[in-house]
């Protein structure tokens, strides 16, 4: 499998938090703290694994400290918190929409941090996928699209916080193996957004049912350690843009998980929209003349402290 695969196939089980999120409803637990809950349950494991199998890999310069809490900050603490704060201010749908402006802001800067350059075919791929998103959630339902200034400046701050998530996390899979990456940004992470909610004084109640428990391993799992590992893996093979755009499989497979696994429907608008997105995607995944540009560099060497 090579980067592309694995970032779209991130974007699959990144789709099936919806599933999960139907099930947490009914126990009113705050979205933070399920954060928070399916983080530690990742890094649990990811520790567990590394403790026992692969210690070098545990090893990171001192130097380098500040990077993962740099992308554990902005990616549990910022980005994630955006994106529940853009849903409960906005209809789902210009959500989405918002939160997909992303692949525009990690084009653009990735020309400037990693010198990635911005293609008509990068530009043409990002284009047919937002024209298909819009169709997907059914953007042009106007009546149900309303937009308030709040909803509009906190939709487009949680997708350029999602772009500064995949440049950042890009900074550090660039320099260690894909799980110590993740394992240090988690880490990190979780830990300044458990210390902000315990200041915050919000509940985060241990005295759970059993069958919640699964739930978090399972989101921790699914929607948590397997996508994030595949997406770091890809990106260290992969342009952070090309990256972005091949990500946005999961508002595609969010829609057919909905259809086959909840019973929602599907119009024939939508269906067309998510072949559109599929263009767009294939058109920058294809490969081009000549094996086309490649990433990939050796990520697999341990530093020493």
């Amino acid at each position: 499998m090579n980067g592309l695969g694995a970032i779209m196939l991130a974007g699959v089980f990144w789709a099936s938090v919806g599933l999960f999120a139907r099930f947490f409803a009914a126990y009113q637990l705050s979205p933070f703290y399920m954060v928070v809950l399916r983080t530690m349950f990742a890094v649990s494991c990811l520790g567990l694994y590394l403790g026992l199998f692969k210690r070098d890999l545990l090893i990171i310069h001192r130097r380098d400290i500040w990077r993962f809490l740099r992308a554990g900050f902005v990616t549990i603490v910022l980005a994630h918190p955006a994106l529940f704060l853009s849903m409960q201010e906005n209809a789902i749908g210009v959500a989405t929409i918002l939160l997909y402006t992303a692949p525009f802001y990690v084009i653009i800067l990735s020309r400037f941090l990693y010198g990635e350059v911005i293609t008509a075919r990068k530009c043409i791929a990002l284009l047919l996928a937002l024209a298909g998103l819009a169709l997907v959630v059914n953007i042009f339902d106007l009546g149900s699209l309303a937009v308030t200034p709040n909803g509009l400046v906190i939709g487009l701050l949680a997708g350029l916080l999602q772009a500064v998530q995949t440049l950042v996390m890009k900074d550090v899979a660039s320099r260690y193996h894909a799980t110590t990456a993740l394992f240090y940004t988690f880490g990190f992470g979780v830990i300044i957004l458990w210390l902000i909610m315990l200041v915050s004084g919000v509940s985060m109640p241990i005295d759970l049912p059993g069958q919640v428990w699964i739930a978090v391993a399972g989101v921790g799992t699914i929607t948590t350690l397997t996508p994030f590992l595949l997406f770091t893996w890809g990106l260290q093979r992969t342009q952070a843009g090309i990256a972005s755009i091949a990500s946005m499989l999961e508002p595609i497979a969010a829609a057919l998980f909905g259809y086959f696994v909840l019973g929602e429907e599907l119009a024939v608008i939508q269906i067309a929209g998510m072949g559109l997105m599929l263009v767009g995607i294939i058109t920058v995944a294809w490969p081009e003349k000549g094996g086309g540009a490649s990433c990939k560099t050796s990520f697999e060497s341990t530093p020493s402290a």
